[in-house]
């Protein structure tokens, strides 16, 4: 079997359209009606309000700005026909997708413990609210608090296909761990170093780094993709490479 035909297969091209699509359409949105799509597609924390269950989905394919696009649809453009070539259709889909929700689900934990803290305070000043015996003054507490509530559940929103493209980053390393990237096209390391170097960066910036950067829905992408493949491996060796 030929994995490195030259034309695009298509579902990686079809993701690279339907990228580039949402993000004009976003732009169009924001120009025409002063809507941003990204707050309605990009995935919130499944306590919010705001919460609908296709953003699972939908947050996968919304781009915050041209770079955000530019360099996850590279990545896309590098990886994602090698393993579609290798994989079929189907399971390159599955993988992609499987990916970008490992990526949401990390995150989830990862926004669950940052704001514990502050929702545990919330109950024990809830439990203080419902004993005040004036039915006025109780009422007004408690749209306060579900207001401070509602402020934090909806703090999360995510966009991006990062996740799942960390995911293809994760598997090229794995299928193919002793081929070369080049950093800054000059320093040649291999892919399994390239790999564990960029979760240790994703790791290190996520820990001690505040920004506006899902860093573990990166790092939740690459271990689900290390995971599924490594499934895979068990099952059907001819899906395991150790060189390319």
């Amino acid at each position: 079997m030929n994995y490195y035909r030259s034309s695009i297969p298509p579902v990686t091209l079809n993701f690279l359209i339907i990228n580039a699509l949402m993000y004009l359409i976003r732009l169009v949105f924001q120009y025409k009606y002063d809507l941003d799509i990204a707050e309605y597609l990009g995935l919130r924390y499944f306590q919010s309000q705001e919460f609908h269950w296709y953003q699972l989905i939908t947050y996968m394919f919304v781009h915050g700005n041209e770079m955000h696009l530019f360099f996850n649809m590279f990545a896309l453009w590098m990886f994602g026909p090698l393993l579609e070539n290798i994989w079929g259709t189907k399971k390159f889909i599955l993988y992609y997708l499987i990916c970008g929700l490992g990526a949401a689900l990390t995150q989830y934990g990862f926004f669950y413990f940052r704001i514990e803290d502050s929702v545990n305070e919330l109950h024990h000043i809830y439990q203080e609210i419902i004993q005040i015996s004036d039915e006025t003054m109780r009422s007004n507490y408690l749209e306060k608090w579900t207001e401070r509530m509602n402020e934090i559940y909806d703090s999360m929103i995510i966009i991006g296909a990062s996740g799942a493209i960390y995911g293809l980053l994760a598997a090229y390393g794995v299928l193919f761990p002793n081929s070369y990237f080049y950093i800054y096209f000059v320093m040649p390391i291999k892919a399994k170093w390239f790999v564990l170097l960029y979760g240790l960066i994703e790791l290190f910036t996520g820990i001690f780094l505040e920004d506006n950067i899902a860093h573990f829905a990166h790092l939740g992408g690459m271990l689900v993709g290390i995971i599924w493949v490594w499934i895979w491996k068990q099952k059907n060796k001819h899906y395991f490479f150790t060189d390319l």
